[in-house]
């Protein structure tokens, strides 16, 4: 397995390659040190579980617009301490295509 760090303006990324699927670990940097999940394959990627805060939304969308892929399909934990955000994700991220 091959890893690497994408820095990026607020939090970074850890790449793991396991050859036909990476793993991207977005990690926010932000009071709750969360993290969020990418799984890529060849065409598409899977979005799993977003970021909690709004500026790490848009660094998020970022990357993954960077990886210009399609989005298969999107995953999010809906609690309590989401759903103020559960909105914003749906018109950033739950769109079928960037």
């Amino acid at each position: 397995m091959e890893s690497k760090r994408i820095d990026l303006k607020k939090g970074f990324v850890e790449v793991y390659n396991f050859g036909e699927i990476k793993l991207h670990s977005y990690q926010t940097n932000d009071l709750m040190y969360d993290e969020s999940y990418i799984l890529e394959n060849k065409d598409n990627v899977l979005l799993v579980e977003f970021p909690a805060f709004y500026d790490n939304l848009g660094e998020f969308e970022e990357y993954v617009k960077g990886l210009n892929k399609n989005i298969a399909r999107k995953s999010i934990l809906r609690s309590s301490k989401r759903r103020n955000n559960l909105q914003r994700c749906k018109r950033l991220c739950f769109r079928r295509n960037y």
